[in-house]
């Protein structure tokens, strides 16, 4: 079941039939005259701020009449292009056809290679989305550099996720972080009531904040305890035409995160951060109905030091029925690529990423649940640090083993595009050794 916030005596609901099977487009196309399509091409912008013979659209993202069809978002590029690309696959895996858009920033370096791109694309209905082609703006910094948290190199573009929402050719949006798998076709959420009363479906984080006035909540005139319990944005349901508004506050108050960000860390100290609680925040202050998943997220993880302890790697979400549904590596995402290059899924070296255990997560953990280094725990890696009891085998929750097939796809991944530009990089990292071969010398000397 989920539970439904609305601070409008109105849902509007709509019955979007029409669009349950609108692709966004063509799916495939690299070029086309219309420049809402995206530019599959890394160039950069030239003063005119055209990128690879392709024109900035200033349009794309406010001509809402641009919007048709559903589609999945998902954004994740550079060192996260394998987790998108297992991500895509196990979709397919599981059936689902709808449209998917890859959204990266070039200007990040974020566009992979050609190798990496035809991968991609080979798994079908997939479109590669330059952000920086698709905004009227010269280049992603202009964004980036009014957020704090992604003001200096190496930041997370929280702001992404904002961005590529609102310039999505998709009226009806699921969003996925990259590293967020779905253990079967996730289509049907678009028709469940919990969604198309309102045209706005969230999920819950581990945290509930707390009751009692805050500086957001007066902000926002929000009444308190409207927003107790805390989202975790790495996946979504909505519906644009109904959820614009709060897309916009949500983006807003990201790039004024340097404000906003505080004031939503003070309701819930344990956790937090980034840009999940925009969306809530955006809803209530803009009246928009939405519901929420009542069922709370579990944890997934492994046992050690003799089953003591227990070591939580992945969120677990759940549909509006209970069933779980996602399954989100949160945590060590970085440790995937090594994890991809594995000659077997058996290497003793898999097992601190392996999701052996589902541990229910009650409500008094909701309060109390924080993020530790633990020595038995993959050598000190960060893991959610409650109580071992209460779990149940993984494998037996959702019915198959998703840690393999995760590796599966990473491994096919790694020796289709990673493991050809390794081999490029120590081949250029040769020519160039040999070339400066008396300049070495000199440095070796020195």
């Amino acid at each position: 079941s989920s539970s439904s916030n609305s601070s409008s005596n109105s849902s509007n609901s709509s019955n979007s039939n029409d669009n349950k099977n609108g692709a966004a487009g063509d799916s495939n196309s690299k070029h086309s005259s219309d420049n809402s399509v995206p530019c599959m091409s890394n160039a950069k912008s030239d003063s005119n701020g055209n990128r690879g013979g392709c024109s900035l659209d200033p349009e794309n993202t406010s001509g809402k009449s641009k919007m048709s069809g559903r589609g999945i978002v998902v954004t994740g590029g550079g060192h996260l292009a394998e987790l998108a690309y297992a991500n895509i696959a196990s979709l397919r895996d599981a059936g689902c056809t709808l449209p998917v858009e890859l959204w990266v920033s070039s200007h990040r370096d974020e566009w992979p290679s050609p190798a990496a791109a035809a991968a991609l694309l080979a798994l079908g209905n997939v479109t590669i989305m330059d952000l920086d082609a698709s905004l009227p703006l010269t280049s992603f910094d202009d964004l980036r550099g009014m957020a704090w948290r992604n003001a200096s190199e190496g930041g997370k573009p929280y702001v992404l996720k904002h961005l590529a929402l609102l310039s999505s050719r998709c009226r009806e949006c699921l969003f996925l972080d990259a590293d967020n798998w779905s253990v079967r076709d996730p289509t049907y959420l678009f028709d469940e009531p919990s969604y198309v009363q309102t045209g706005l479906l969230l999920w819950p984080d581990f945290w509930y904040n707390r009751a009692g006035p805050s500086p957001l909540r007066k902000i926002f005139s929000i009444v308190p305890g409207a927003d107790i319990r805390t989202v975790e944005s790495g996946q979504m349901v909505l519906d644009k035409a109904r959820a614009w508004e709060v897309l916009l506050l949500a983006l807003y108050m990201q790039l004024h995160a340097w404000l906003f960000e505080p004031m939503m860390q003070d309701l819930h100290h344990l956790g937090g951060g980034g840009d999940k609680e925009t969306f809530l925040v955006g809803a209530l202050a803009t009246a928009t109905p939405f519901n929420m998943i009542t069922r709370p997220v579990a944890s997934a993880g492994y046992l050690a030091n003799n089953a003591t302890i227990y070591c939580g790697l992945t969120m677990v979400q759940h549909d509006p029925h209970g069933r779980i549904l996602f399954v989100h590596a949160n945590l060590h995402k970085q440790h995937f690529r090594h994890i991809a290059s594995l000659p077997s899924f058996n290497n003793a070296t898999a097992n601190d990423l392996r999701e052996e255990v589902l541990r229910p997560i009650d409500r008094e953990g909701a309060f109390s649940t924080t993020f530790e280094r633990v020595r038995f725990c993959g050598n000190g890696m960060w893991v959610m640090r409650v109580p071992a009891k209460g779990q149940v085998r993984f494998k037996d929750a959702i019915g198959y083993d998703l840690p393999r097939r995760r590796y599966e796809h990473l491994h096919s991944f790694y020796e289709r595009v990673l493991k050809q530009e390794e081999q490029e990089e120590v081949g250029i990292g040769n020519n160039n050794s040999n070339s400066n071969n008396n300049s070495s010398i000199t440095v070796k000397h020195l």
